[in-house]
């Protein structure tokens, strides 16, 4: 029986989860026929649509009448959003057509087949979410007791897909990397992003890096291959846990590339707060003792749950970004290095009547 046991747990169970719902939905599938299923997979877009356009209103919704904050509130009214709306819409279809459908006839083995296929496919979709929420409360509740273990490739797999579909549905230039979509990251997977977020402030890296005077002068001058040559950045870019949270951000996978990409980045951001400096907004956000205490204490579900830290990136981020780009500035280094060539100078040398020894650029007047 022990030995069964410990089978059972050497099993992927998030696997197990994704083709339990899966042959789930196949099997229903099979039974309701294509018909019903299409209905349902109708569904789908309409619900992914209402998310898009309605999750940011019901997110003010759920701030103002629940305990539900800042960027939680919108990652909570979105999935509230996408699962009531899709029910609605597959159980409206699904009477329409039993309506329209007489008892008498029964669903054909052409469209049970399809049926099964559709339904499977939408079973695979749920079938991520499920495992990303399953996977999400299993990390927090290892960490609250102390346990640390590596997600197996399957959900490490479903974490990736997640975080790319956030990504998207992030405003703004997706042509470069950016650090604003850090909150996207830090949910889509919410235990593992956290803790490195958690353990990169606790070294003090951030800290030590706007604290170095050569540092804070290459963010104010706006040059990025300075801050790139300081050795607290280098400290800070090759820390594992900065690595992987670069690499969910959409930073390059090479080393020497991402360190040009995140000292810009950096600097991009450096150059939005200190735009933002004056506005009384701004201003009343950061002297705030309760965002004060947030910040001090590096609680970080406490600041993705915070409607003031929501506030105050929204104030950073919406303003527009001075244009910095490495390469010029890449380039200036390289020119300022490199010697200027120089004219070449030949010195004469004569002794004049009084048998004083002379030395000029110019030839002496005899030799003219």
């Amino acid at each position: 029986m022990r030995l069964i046991i410990r089978q059972v747990c050497l099993v992927d169970i998030s696997l197990i989860l994704f083709f339990a719902i899966v042959i789930i939905f196949a099997f229903r599938g099979y039974k309701a026929g294509v018909i019903v299923v299409l209905s349902r997979l109708i569904s789908l877009p309409a619900a992914y649509v209402a998310t898009w356009l309605f999750a940011k209103p019901f997110g003010r919704v759920l701030q103002e009448t629940t305990a539900v904050e800042g960027f939680m509130a919108y990652m909570v009214a979105g999935g509230i959003l996408f699962f009531v709306v899709y029910a609605l819409l597959s159980g409206l279809f699904s009477l329409i057509h039993k309506l329209m459908t007489p008892k008498e006839s029964g669903v054909s083995q052409i469209s049970s087949v399809g049926g099964a296929l559709l339904n499977g496919f939408i079973g695979i979709i749920i079938g991520v979410l499920a495992v990303w929420f399953f996977t999400t409360m299993k990390t927090l509740l290892e960490v609250k007791k102390g346990v640390e273990k590596q997600p197996t490739t399957f959900e490490q797999s479903v974490k990736q897909i997640t975080a790319d579909t956030m990504m998207n549905l992030m405003p703004g230039d997706k042509s470069e990397p950016s650090l604003t979509s850090a909150p996207a990251v830090l949910l889509s997977s919410p235990a593992d992003n956290i803790q490195r977020f958690q353990r990169i402030s606790q070294a003090g890296y951030l800290q030590k890096l706007f604290n170095n005077y050569e540092a804070r002068r290459a963010l104010v001058a706006k040059k990025p291959v300075a801050l790139m040559r300081q050795s607290e950045f280098q400290n800070l870019v090759e820390d594992p846990d900065f690595i992987e949270l670069a690499k969910a951000m959409k930073f390059s996978s090479q080393p020497q590339e991402m360190q040009k990409q995140m000292a810009l980045q950096i600097t991009k951001t450096w150059a939005q707060v200190e735009q933002v400096q004056n506005d009384p907004r701004f201003i009343q956000l950061t002297q705030d003792p309760e965002v004060k205490n947030m910040i001090h204490s590096r609680n970080v579900f406490q600041m993705m749950n915070s409607a003031k830290i929501e506030s105050l990136f929204n104030i950073i981020s919406t303003v527009e970004v001075p244009e910095i780009t490495f390469t010029d500035f890449e380039s200036q280094a390289q020119t300022a290095q490199e010697p200027k060539p120089t004219k070449k100078t030949t010195i004469h040398r004569w002794v004049d009547e009084n048998g004083k020894v002379h030395y000029s650029d110019k030839k002496p007047e005899k030799d003219q």
